[in-house]
């Protein structure tokens, strides 16, 4: 499985890499230039520009990749060369979720270290946490949540919330792996067909997720629980990542499953 992730990894950074170095020498000079009092109008408008395209770019061009990297190995020619690598379907499948995740970690530090870098240097968010803390806490009914605040609590919703952003990026690219899964099955029109295989799921789960939340009370629970401290926060959260774990693992199976029966990749 190293090989193939090592593979992925060279043939995304190519597209992905770029777009970052852009991305963080723009940020820096929009923050410089900001702190420049006489430069012109149109220098200005031209490195925001910049960094707003790529900033958009990062977030297309890594869901196209995501989404072309697997429909190549499964779907193209590329797919006979991935039947002579000595993995299981398993081992393809996590490969692939495995390098996704890697860009993320990339994306994430990039973005924080280049956010925080034009903070330092323009000035603009000296008043932040002052700002953060009075939007979150400057409204009532949050008094019991700031009373029951204890340093396991706060460590333990950081936990959560990071563990639901992987679960859903995860459940993200598994839905777009299974709806591929499903429209590789056709010998015509596989990409119409791994839409609309995408746009069943999708109404599948929402219809779901809906009949959870309204006839099974969950969104009055879950806010209910909210109030009740640190502890009714981390009892949401985890409820959440288990429904967001639990679908992952329903899409998870199927694409193994038809990824196996077309792809003899043992």
């Amino acid at each position: 499985m190293s090989k193939l992730i090592k593979h992925e990894f060279r043939a995304t950074a190519r597209l992905l890499l770029p777009l970052l170095l852009v991305f963080a020498v723009s940020a820096l000079l929009e923050a410089i230039i900001s702190k420049t009092v006489h430069c012109p109008g149109i220098i200005q408008l031209l490195v925001t520009m910049v960094f707003s395209v790529s900033l958009i770019a990062i977030f297309i061009v890594g869901l196209v990749v995501i989404i072309s990297r697997f429909y190549k190995n499964t779907m193209t020619d590329n797919a006979y060369l991935t039947m002579t690598l000595p993995i299981t379907e398993h081992e393809f499948i996590w490969g692939e979720l495995i390098v996704n995740m890697i860009w993320v970690l990339i994306v994430a530090v990039v973005l924080a270290i280049t956010a925080a870098l034009s903070a330092q240097v323009s000035g603009v968010f000296q008043n932040l946490p002052f700002h953060f803390h009075s939007s979150l806490f400057g409204f009532d009914n949050w008094g019991l949540v700031q009373n029951q605040t204890t340093i396991f609590g706060s460590v333990s919703v950081a936990i959560q919330l990071v563990l639901g952003a992987v679960l859903m990026f995860l459940l993200i690219c598994l839905h777009f792996y299974c709806s591929m899964a499903i429209g590789q099955l056709f010998d015509k029109h596989r990409i119409l067909m791994s839409f609309l295989a995408f746009l069943l799921i999708r109404m599948i789960g929402m219809s779901l997720l809906t009949t959870m939340l309204g006839y099974g009370g969950g969104m009055s629970y879950s806010f209910n629980m909210m109030y009740q401290g640190m502890d009714g926060i981390n009892l949401v959260l985890g409820l959440n990542n288990l429904v967001i774990a639990v679908a992952a693992a329903v899409l998870y199976v199927p694409t193994f499953l038809l990824i196996g029966k077309k792809l003899n990749l043992s």
